[in-house]
């Protein structure tokens, strides 16, 4: 996850794999990088808020598992819940069966880099923000992207949150919706379709 939002997508190629042709046999098979995946981001989304009794505030895509085995690696949703006091979990989520594998804390600062001296405080209070299954809900709902959702990440901009939302099509083509955080603030603000 990166210092500058929560949840930034880690869907690139295997490190030290220079294409799908230099992959292990498993990797090779997962074309566009979004292999295994039956669970939904948004039912992943709801798991990990139901097991920590939060609102999800990101979601990212990830593998689990040694990359040099011939099995195939284990995905997993690593889903960023704002808890209602204003600190952070991160729920790993299998994203083939929406079983939830574990719930850890960080320890990175991360919602301070989002709400400066105010967390945890009014502005980490997820009641007064639109959570990231509403804001995916929202990207499908208006551009009618039905691909699977590799990355959720809020973020802050001109002092405004919003959030990022990753898709990648069953094509293996990327885009990307930039939903306000506030509800209020309105709905989709940017879209890019497509690399």
């Amino acid at each position: 996850m990166s210092a500058a939002g929560i949840g930034l997508a880690s869907v690139a190629a295997e490190p030290g794999v220079a294409d799908a042709s230099d992959a292990p046999v498993a990797v090779a098979q997962q074309g566009n990088q979004t292999g295994n995946v039956t669970v939904p981001v948004t039912e992943a989304m709801t798991a990990a808020q139901n097991a920590t009794n939060g609102t999800a505030i990101g979601a990212e895509l990830a593998r689990e598992g040694d990359v040099a085995d011939l099995e195939r690696p284990t995905r997993v949703y690593e889903v960023d819940v704002l808890l209602s006091n204003g600190t952070r979990r991160v729920a790993q989520v299998n994203a083939t069966d929406g079983s939830v594998r574990g719930v850890t804390t960080p320890d990175d600062g991360l919602l301070d880099d989002l709400f400066g001296d105010d967390a945890p405080g009014e502005r980490a209070d997820p009641s007064a923000i639109r959570s990231a299954v509403e804001a995916v809900e929202l990207v499908r709902a208006e551009t009618g992207e039905n691909g699977t959702v590799t990355a959720v990440e809020l973020s802050e901009a001109d002092g405004r949150l919003r959030y990022t939302v990753e898709t990648t099509s069953t094509e293996g083509v990327r885009s990307t919706a930039v939903v306000a955080a506030d509800p209020d603030a309105g709905g989709i603000l940017t879209t890019d379709d497509g690399d």
